[in-house]
């Protein structure tokens, strides 16, 4: 809506409107923006709800935690194989791709894949059923090995990825499932109060996520001769101009829009 009525550009809407594809892809791109977050999100929340209605009807909870594992490793490889696939298939090549391996290349090299938010569902649950089970703060002993065990593999995976799998979209990265999942604990065990201005912000995140890109890939995407002659007086200025200037009015819209009976609760 943006593109035709403001800049008058349409090739979002050329693109959804040539094929159900073309449709579809929109609505998963969320027109090709960083909105596609939301339906990932959408998506993530959906799976999470029936996963979690099917296990529970498992009244062991060994064979819930045997579902999670499982179901959490077939995720991770799911995701490294993608990987692979799309950083062998992303090189021009005289041989012609069968058609099932250009589409699953296709799909790797999207940073929109919302299949590489399904790992987040199953270590979420480990987490839940653990501290559900028991307070995670007493099993500090127990758990510290697995800490342990979270650290080395997320710094591992890091230099395979830094290293091996360079080209690696940043969202099709296991040690972003390794590295959350240990700070999910470490923010379990913490017990100190976050800082008001850290609540604030948090509660804020939402709608700097979506009004950010107004500035950022709106008002900042055409003009920077300003910003550009702050970088002339201290090298780097401009970036921290763009940052505190997208900051502030993405926190001073979601206030506002907080103001609106019909939209408070989604700001």
């Amino acid at each position: 809506m943006w593109d035709v009525l403001i800049t008058g550009e349409s090739g979002a809407v050329r693109m959804a409107t040539r094929s159900l594809k073309g449709f579809l892809e929109m609505i998963v791109s969320g027109g090709n923006s960083p909105f596609y977050f939301f339906f990932s999100l959408i998506f993530i929340t959906t799976l999470a709800e029936i996963f979690i209605l099917v296990v529970g009807r498992l009244s062991n909870p060994l064979d819930k935690a045997r579902v999670y594992y499982y179901s959490l490793f077939g995720s991770c490889v799911l995701i490294f194989v993608f990987s692979i696939v799309g950083s062998n298939t992303a090189t021009d090549s005289p041989v012609k791709q069968v058609e099932f391996l250009s589409t699953l290349s296709s799909l790797a090299q999207w940073n929109y894949n919302p299949l590489n938010f399904l790992p987040y569902i199953f270590t979420a649950a480990i987490v839940a059923q653990e501290f559900k089970e028991q307070n995670i703060r007493k099993m500090i002993l127990q758990i510290q090995s697995k800490l342990y065990f979270l650290a080395t593999s997320f710094l591992a995976f890091t230099l395979l990825e830094w290293y091996v799998l360079e080209d690696l979209i940043q969202y099709s990265r296991i040690s972003l499932v390794l590295g959350s999942w240990l700070l999910l604990y470490l923010a379990i065990l913490s017990t100190r109060k976050p800082a008001s201005i850290i609540t604030f912000i948090s509660n804020c995140s939402l709608g700097l996520y979506a009004f950010h890109l107004l500035f950022t890939h709106v008002l900042f995407s055409h003009d920077k001769i300003i910003l550009s002659a702050l970088s002339q007086i201290i090298p780097g200025l401009d970036i921290m101009a763009e940052f505190f200037i997208a900051l502030i009015g993405s926190i001073v819209l979601t206030l506002v829009f907080r103001k609106s009976k019909w939209l408070k609760n989604f700001a």
